[in-house]
């Protein structure tokens, strides 16, 4: 299934081959320029005319699309542990769009999500949100991965999460003590341990990034959609309902007081 918004993965490729070619010129380690003011340089400082007249090239329609407003935040969101009002929503977005992918192709959908607080880099802010703004917020190539999970998986899942001091999560609870995940919840109800579990992630974590390990011996279907392109799919439905970006409020990670 190919999304239908492939026009900022194709922007994504055209600023990776830039950077790759910056640093094949320069040959440095880290190159970061902003996508709507990039701008090639060799090691003396000077400008590199092929290079950027690569990049000339491209510039203007790269700049309109990124700087185009596609909704409206109410406040600003950001990640932070236990979680943070841009990791609610950016693991609510993720489950939302997952649980539409499964149905449109005939597959059991998730019933939650995960994501890592080092997948989103800056917070939204308050106001006009630009595509720019996503790709900020998620500059990674990451795709949506749906991943199958038996009761002993998803517990050491929760465990590490909870080990981490808490992740973006959505259609579950916890409460994190002395680092151990009690008082675990999906939808309401205890995890039964007869039971399967599918959950939604990135590939990122699908491939134990950030210590989760557990999720690579789990059965695991790669739908090729990028997180980024489904968070800005989402924010673009809300305008059109006239809806704005909010953080969704309800606490799913709490941290007990164990002093």
């Amino acid at each position: 299934m190919k999304p239908s918004f492939s026009k900022y993965s194709f922007v994504a490729s055209i600023v990776a081959t830039t950077l790759v070619l910056v640093c094949c010129k320069s040959q440095t380690s880290v190159v970061a320029p902003a996508i709507v003011s990039m701008q090639q340089v060799k090691m003396d400082g000077t400008a590199d005319a092929t290079l950027d007249s690569i990049i000339t090239f491209y510039r203007n329609d790269i700049n309109k699309l990124m700087m185009r407003n596609i909704g409206i935040c109410d406040d600003i969101l950001e990640a932070n542990r236990p979680e943070g009002g841009l990791s609610r929503m950016a693991a609510d977005v993720v489950l939302f769009e997952a649980i539409k992918v499964c149905n449109e192709l005939g597959n059991q959908p998730p019933v939650i999500a995960l994501l890592n607080n080092g997948g989103l880099r800056t917070s939204l802010p308050k106001g006009n949100v630009t595509v720019q703004n996503i790709f900020e917020i998620s500059p990674f190539e990451n795709s949506l991965v749906i991943i199958t999970l038996n009761a002993q998986q998803l517990q050491a899942m929760f465990e590490h999460i909870a080990q981490r001091g808490g992740e973006p999560i959505s259609g579950a609870t916890l409460t994190i003590s002395n680092g151990k995940a009690k008082e675990i919840t999906i939808d309401g109800k205890p995890i039964d341990n007869n039971a399967q579990y599918i959950i939604a992630t990135n590939s990122y974590l699908a491939a134990g990034g950030d210590g989760f390990r557990i999720l690579q011996e789990c059965e695991q279907y790669d739908t090729g959609l990028m997180v980024r392109d489904l968070m800005i799919e989402y924010v673009e439905m809300l305008s059109k309902q006239n809806k704005h970006i909010a953080d969704p409020g309800n606490i799913r990670i709490k941290v007990e007081d164990n002093e």
